[in-house]
């Protein structure tokens, strides 16, 4: 997600100045997907979950969800490397408000969309298993293996989202890594830039000098050889009159 983030952000300078925003691109599939998840929440709501499709259907959903999250929150950091420095990037305070806007909007849809998606009819079952088993009255050998399947489904989430955590902490130090790194470096680039015009007013006023300088020798030479011929000329008349 780091070096995503990074590359989106390059890709948002060097496009932007093309012509083209791969922000735009962004917000378009996201709003695809999210459009599409909520026909999904519809078609579950729809089928019930008496159909032997139901559980297909849910897990495709929740993976889909997982992945608009994801894209999400990825957008949600570029817009954010993007406000240290609207100029660089070639945006305007209006098109960055805008785009908080959306990603304000995304986060709100995205949550009704998990609020609307309709309970899985297996945690109903997992409960009732543990209930039965505490009380010494479940004693189906593929009932207790399928709790037991469940139990480590769910521990394995559990670690999962655990590390999770743990990686969105890093991308975040990252990300905040990257922005220092890109303000530093502009300092460094306008400190460059001043340095530059400098020695060129400098360049330009030695040439003018070397001008001014090449100018007066020339002139002087030419006084120099009217000088030398008017001499001969005086000599050569001395000559003649002798």
């Amino acid at each position: 997600h780091a070096l995503y983030i990074g590359v989106l952000m390059v890709l948002c300078v060097l496009l932007h100045e093309g012509g083209m925003d791969p922000y735009h691109e962004a917000k378009n599939d996201l709003e695809a997907q999210m459009g599409e998840a909520w026909d999904a929440v519809e078609r579950l709501r729809a089928i019930g979950e008496g159909h032997s499709d139901y559980g297909r259907q849910r897990r495709d959903l929740k993976r889909l969800l997982v992945t608009v999250e994801e894209d999400l929150e990825d957008l949600n950091e570029t817009v954010k490397v993007i406000s240290t420095n609207l100029e660089r990037f070639n945006i305007t305070k209006e098109e960055y408000d805008e785009r908080c806007r959306f990603i304000h909007n995304a986060t709100e849809t995205l949550t009704r969309l998990k609020n609307n998606m309709p309970k899985q009819k297996q945690h109903q079952q997992l409960d009732s298993m543990k209930d039965s088993l505490a009380h010494g009255g479940f004693q189906d050998d593929d009932g207790v293996a399928l709790m037991m399947e469940h139990q480590d489904a769910i521990t394995r989430q559990d670690e999962e989202l655990k590390q999770l955590g743990h990686a969105v902490g890093r991308i975040k130090e990252v990300s905040v890594a990257i922005n220092e790194e890109i303000s530093t470096q502009d300092k460094m680039l306008d400190k460059l830039a001043s340095g530059i015009e400098t020695v060129t007013d400098k360049v330009r006023q030695t040439n003018r000098r070397v001008d001014k300088i090449v100018e007066k020798m020339s002139t002087g030479k030419q006084y120099a050889c009217i000088g030398v011929l008017i001499v001969i000329l005086l000599i050569l008349c001395i000559l003649t009159i002798s």
